[in-house]
This record gives structure tokens, sequence and C-alpha cells, in this order.
């Protein structure tokens, strides 16, 4: 599969069709979290690298999720923001390159300092103002239109 094959998805009947052709969607499940595992702190899984694995939904990471400090998620076709709870520990989260809307479900990632939305679909800015110690918020490449009245509360970003 090549980048463009990946890239090359549009609107089809209001719809987004898969980002890449050719491939069978994959789910989370023990191998692959055994196979994406980046870095682990006595034996509790501490990062994940998801980036482009064919994945469409977050799930499978409650295992992992309380000792979590980096996810990256990026290039995949995943639409919504789910499948995130119990990640009080989270400190990086990468979604870029996916096909998000809304940001929404970072409710329990209140530990976050970076987050990584490029390249999605977002034209609304909301679904922050509990993420207190966020410093960096990447949103290069998405179509913001309105902002929300939590980017205010978001003192800490650079």
């Amino acid at each position: 599969i090549t980048r463009e094959e990946w890239r090359g998805a549009g609107p089809t009947g209001g719809d987004y069709e898969r980002r890449w052709v050719g491939r069978q969607t994959a789910v989370i499940d023990a191998q692959m979290i055994s196979k994406c595992t980046e870095d682990n702190d006595m034996g509790k899984i501490t990062a994940l690298n998801f980036h482009f694995s064919f994945l469409e939904k977050i799930s499978g990471l409650d295992k992992c999720a309380p000792h979590l400090r980096s996810l990256d998620l990026s290039s995949n076709n995943i639409r919504v923001m789910e499948g995130l709870g119990g990640m009080a520990k989270l400190k990086e989260l990468k979604l870029y390159s996916c096909q998000l809307t809304k940001i929404e479900g970072l409710e329990e990632c209140a530990a976050l300092v970076a987050l990584h939305l490029e390249d999605n679909q977002l034209t609304t800015l909301e679904g922050l103002s509990h993420l207190r110690t966020l410093e960096f918020l990447s949103l290069d490449k998405n179509r913001i239109t309105q902002l929300g009245k939590s980017v205010s509360k978001l003192t800490k970003l650079r």
C-alpha cells in the first residue's frame, strides 16, 4: 500500500471511506499490545505505539490504561475519541492523521501535557477544559472555525 492510496479516501455519500486499500481492519488485543509496546516500568506498559495499525476504534486498553504515559494512535481510521478511560497518568496522546471530527472522551486524561490532533477534520475547539496540565496542542491541517470556551482555561499552553 502506498501513502497516496492510504490518503486517497474522500467523501462518499456523506461518509468517509477507509483510509487504506486492501488491508483488513485491526483490533487492539493482547498480541497487538505486546507487539506495539515501546516502554514499560517493572512489567507495566507505559508506552504504546499503534501508528498506522489499521485501527478504526480505540478499545482493549483497559488493563494497561492505569500505567500508560504515552499513546500513539496516529495515522489510523479512528473517527471517535473513545476508549481512553482510566488513563490518569497519560502525558502524551497522538491522534494525528485520523478522521476525528470532535474532541471528546478525554475526561480521565487530566495529566495530559501534549495532545497531537493535526490533520483531522476538527472544526470546533471544545472538550479541553479539564486538561489543566496541557502545554502542547497541535491542530495543524484542521478547519477550526470556532474556539470553544474551554480554550481560555488552558493556562499552561505555550
